[in-house]
Parts: C-alpha cells; structure tokens; sequence
C-alpha cells in the first residue's frame, strides 16, 4: 500500500487528542511509509469542524501544518472531478454519504488510490478499504 486517502475523519482525530480514534490515528501516521493524498474539500471540513469544535488555533495549526508538509499530496478538486462528485453524490446521498466523502471517493477512483486513512463506514459502501 503506497498512497492512502485521508479522510477528514483521519485528520480530526490525529488534531483532537480526545477523540476516541486519536492514538490508533497517531500509530498509523507513524507506521505508514508511503504518501497522503488529500483534497481541498477535506482540508476545508476539516479546517471547518475543528474550528467549530476545538476553536481557531487548533484549526489555523491544521492548515499550517498541510502547507508545511511534504508528506501531503493535496489535491485540489478540477471542475471535472466536482461533476464526477456531483454524479456519485446523487447515487450515495440517500445512504448518507456527504458531499465530500463523494469527492474524496471520484478522487480515490479517478487516481487507482484503493484504501483510505478513516474512521467512518463511508468508503467501504463505495467499495474501498479503510485504514487503520
């Protein structure tokens, strides 16, 4: 397994020392060896719950961080891959998928990317592997 998916649900717990996934997050981070690929819809949930829930330091810290990285790919959403979200939205939403996970799954699949850094069932209705 080279490159991983993260998720929002992965990002919050490694952001949010209380969260009741943060060490099986904070384990994976530093086990896996290969690349996180990531999108601008989740950074931006992601950015948006943690402020929301923990404030703006932790959110602002998140952000800094991702533009610091070089273990980050982040890739930002073409018009092309917002259609494709669109579509796969229509076909998940009555599940409970949300918009973004619907974007994160076009990426996923558009890239051959088959596992995702979550902690939520979404991906595995799309037919994908979770991790930790």
């Amino acid at each position: 397994m080279n490159a991983v998916f993260a998720d929002t649900s992965a990002w919050y717990a490694l952001i949010n020392p209380q969260d009741t996934h943060h060490r099986n997050a904070k384990r994976f981070l530093d086990e896996h060896a290969g690349m996180l690929i990531t999108s601008n819809y989740v950074v931006a949930e992601t950015a948006n719950l943690t402020l929301y829930r923990l404030g703006a330091a932790p959110a602002l810290e998140f952000l800094e961080i991702l533009r610091q990285t070089t273990l980050v790919e982040l890739v930002v959403v073409t018009p092309q891959q917002h259609e494709r979200s669109v579509t796969l939205f229509a076909q998940y939403a009555a599940a409970g998928l949300s918009f973004t996970d619907c974007s994160s799954i076009a990426l996923m699949r558009e890239q051959r990317v088959t596992h995702a850094f979550c902690f939520d069932a979404d991906f595995r209705r799309a037919g994908l592997t979770c991790v930790p």
